[in-house]
């Protein structure tokens, strides 16, 4: 992953998934300008050491790959740090014992990809905060905080699900299993099914989430 200031070949308000046979390059908007970049990194998925800002090589796998993805040599020349992280995927069996709480990271982890884990851990806490503040001033314990508690943790498996999914559609795979995969997702994408696959991606199935009008459009190209 790296951020990169500067323009790109994309508007600055396109967020953009490019499904490679190498593995996904996402590209995303910042605030402010620039993109933050984020590459399936072969190397780091044999096993190789984990990387730091200044690992030279992994610098130039990640030029390579947006200069070859996208086209947008200026961008790639431009990036100079990155940073690696792995995946991993974790529910918590509960999310409150007595008046202990646990959200965000602490109660899921969850790939990455699509941001799900920051948007599970915020509609933990504004679903949370206005049941905290009712049920304070109770000596028991509220019906309300366990159908929260039962609502979050079916929202927490519903993300994990779908970012596994849209880990696996990331991975490296051959060119005929490529043509395959992308084939089957365009097709999705472009008939009936379209709307509610975009909407699943933004965490549209999650109860308590809601979809604005924001500017911020997603594109996928195979």
């Amino acid at each position: 992953m790296a951020d990169v200031p500067g323009p790109s070949v994309e508007s600055a308000e396109v967020a953009a998934v490019t499904l490679d046979a190498a593995g996904v390059l996402e590209s995303f908007p910042l605030p402010g300008g620039g993109r933050r970049l984020v590459a399936w990194d072969a190397a780091s998925d044999r096993g190789s050491a984990p990387l730091d800002d200044t690992d030279a090589a992994a610098v130039d796998r990640l030029r390579r790959a947006v200069a070859d993805r996208t086209g947008d040599d200026a961008l790639a020349a431009r990036i100079e740090r990155v940073t690696g992280f792995g995946i991993r995927r974790a529910v918590a069996h509960r999310l409150r014992l007595g008046r202990v709480f646990v959200v965000g990271d602490a109660a899921h982890e969850v790939s990455p990809i699509g941001g799900q884990g920051m948007n599970l851990g915020l509609l933990d806490v504004a679903t949370l905060a206005p049941l905290i503040a009712r049920w304070l001033p109770q000596v028991e314990s509220s019906d309300e905080l366990a159908r929260w508690e039962r609502q979050r943790l079916a929202s927490a498996r519903t993300a994990v699900r779908l970012a596994a999914a849209n880990t696996a559609l990331g991975r490296p795979r051959s060119a005929l299993a490529h043509r395959v995969v992308t084939g089957a997702l365009a097709g999705a994408l472009s008939g009936p099914f379209g709307p509610m696959l975009a909407r699943a991606y933004a965490m549209g199935l999650d109860r308590d989430g809601r979809i604005g009008s924001g500017r911020t459009a997603h594109g996928l190209t195979g």
